[in-house]
């Protein structure tokens, strides 16, 4: 994540609000992701002219950037579960005490979920509605989510049935982080972008 955090502030964040490069990096994620599995149309079409629109803001050394933290992203996931997507917003100084922005250790939100998210839960869930509803209480990079992803992997016939109910960015985050690993579905009603 180190070179990832210097390429960032040596091609993006010297010239944008960093705050803003972030959002947008993640929403280039989404966007690209997206039209990669999607099929054409007009809604494909939007998609692709702001995604032209991003290249346009940061250039090739920006997006390159960009790609390359996904890829760090992705690779993280594969290796260990974790908030990596968090971990990295951390990094890139894109939290703010000031603005009331805090990362949550990923040890603390695997406490919390081990906690609250018993066998009992997920499975009186799945036989009421068909999958799981999580809530991400912090309304961060969703790193309570994945600690409920993997709390419910411990258990014996874990779910794959999530329903990601999180507006915005932070919705479009947990679809990039999800789609890296291979483990997204997009129900009925959810847009990411």
């Amino acid at each position: 994540m180190a070179k990832a955090t210097k390429d960032f502030a040596a091609h993006v964040a010297y010239r944008h609000d960093a705050t803003t490069a972030v959002k947008d990096m993640f929403h280039t994620w989404v966007l690209a992701l997206r039209n990669s599995f999607e099929p054409r149309g007009e809604a494909w079409d939007r998609r692709e002219a702001e995604y032209m629109a991003l290249v346009e803001r940061y250039g090739r050394d920006g997006i390159e950037v960009f790609t390359e933290c996904l890829g760090l992203i992705t690779m993280a996931s594969q290796e260990s579960p974790g908030d990596h997507i968090g971990q990295l917003y951390h990094a890139l100084f894109a939290n703010n005490k000031w603005r009331g922005q805090f990362f949550t250790p990923y040890n603390v939100s695997i406490m919390m979920a081990r906690m609250t998210f018993s066998r009992d839960v997920i499975d009186n869930a799945i036989a009421e509605k068909g999958y799981v509803s999580a809530h991400e209480p912090s309304c961060g990079a969703g790193g309570m989510v994945v600690a409920m992803g993997e709390a419910d992997a411990l258990h014996p016939g874990s779910s794959n049935k999530w329903d990601y109910g999180i507006m915005n960015v932070h919705y479009a985050m947990q679809v990039a982080k999800h789609a890296a690993k291979g483990t997204v579905a997009l129900l009925p009603g959810n847009k990411a972008a």
